[in-house]
């Protein structure tokens, strides 16, 4: 999980080519990447819509999100302002799925299904204030950068950096996979050709 947002933006843009070319093969066609150069693309994006492509015969809206390790958890995203109790981009999400990338594995994740999640753990901070969750002692730990539990969930604050400035706090939660099983639609394994950042798309579950 990158905190600076220049080389955040500049990972994903590298991976996009290789994700293109195992979505072609996986049979996801007519793909369409939203561009922030234009006023459809930036309001797409500011829904969380990274592309538009044909998956599974349907026309589809998709988010994707890049994180650098493998784990068996997704980080979630609940709050792109801490001041301000801006809700993040899963809450806000107008994508049909997730396409949530991890280095050896990529995870489909149905949007609707996972904002019932979030509303059903009462992590929607359209809800509550969700900082009102956390004790003095856990608020201490989140603000100097650590990881706190709280009713089983890990939570941590992730600053993001743009231009060598402090631009917004972001809270975070970690959402095991195993609480996820009605909100993943697939799994697949990621398999790289030799010396190369290419990959195909083969299914786990």
């Amino acid at each position: 999980m990158y905190n600076n947002f220049a080389k955040a933006c500049e990972f994903e843009k590298k991976a996009m080519e290789p994700a293109n070319n195992a979505y072609k093969r996986l049979g996801i066609t007519n793909i369409k990447r939203c561009s922030w150069n234009t006023e459809g693309g930036r309001k797409n994006q500011k829904n969380d819509i990274d592309l538009m492509a044909t998956y599974n015969g349907k026309r589809v809206k998709i988010s994707e999100k890049f994180r650098t390790m493998d784990n068996e958890d997704i980080l979630v995203e609940l709050l792109s302002g801490i001041d301000n109790h801006k809700p993040g981009s899963y809450i806000k999400s107008q994508a049909d799925y997730i396409f949530y990338h991890m280095p050896w594995s990529l995870y489909v994740l149905d949007v609707a299904k996972l904002q019932q999640k979030i509303n059903e753990l009462h992590l929607n901070p359209n809800e509550r204030d969700l900082m009102e969750g956390f004790n003095q002692d856990q608020k201490s730990r989140l603000n100097s950068g650590k990881e706190v539990e709280c009713n089983g969930l890990g939570f941590r604050i992730f600053p993001t950096y743009i231009a060598g400035n402090l631009a917004w706090e972001g809270l975070c939660v970690f959402l095991p996979l195993d609480k996820l099983k009605d909100v993943i639609v697939t799994k697949y394994k990621k398999k790289y050709f030799s010396d190369s950042a290419e990959y195909t798309l083969e299914r786990d579950i």
